[in-house]
């Protein structure tokens, strides 16, 4: 969803087809989350805003509030793309300082969302062990934001 809006949209219908047939309503979620993302990349903001919204109920409906990616790091790179700027880093804050809560957001997700909206001191990059040097992994995660400021993607 990240890198490939075309191959993101040809694939969540199937997605979210398998999580549908086992009642995996986490997982549709994060179908909507993924085709947001996707549509947004095309340029498609009110199909995007309306599917991340869907996301975040279900989320909340569930009680998924620590996901592996939590809605709120899609709903960032959209508000920067946008032109929110404020908004984006009223939410990166609030996500910077819940790190290390009981309910962890993960400090990679702080890490990026703050790279995004250009304010590091809020979470230290190269603390974070990276699979990548951390100046290849920001390289990497500041795509997603390039690709949304272009209104393109794949």
């Amino acid at each position: 969803m990240w890198f490939d809006a075309k191959l993101t949209l040809r694939t969540v219908p199937e997605a979210r087809e398998l999580n549908q047939s086992v009642g995996e309503v986490v997982g549709l979620a994060q179908c909507d989350m993924a085709e947001s993302m996707a549509r947004a990349m095309r340029g498609e903001w009110a199909v995007a805003t309306r599917l991340l919204g869907e996301a975040r109920r279900t989320f909340e409906a569930v009680g998924a509030s620590a996901e592996l990616l939590p809605i709120d790091v899609v709903e960032v790179l959209q508000l920067i793309a946008r032109g929110q700027d404020g908004q984006a880093l009223a939410v990166t804050v609030r996500l910077a300082e819940t790190t290390g809560a009981e309910e962890a957001f993960l400090p990679v997700w702080a890490a990026v969302t703050a790279l995004w909206t250009g304010q590091p001191e809020l979470h230290d990059f190269t603390r974070i062990r990276w699979l990548d040097l951390p100046e290849t992994t920001r390289e990497r995660w500041i795509q997603p934001l390039h690709r949304l400021r272009a209104g393109g993607g794949s």
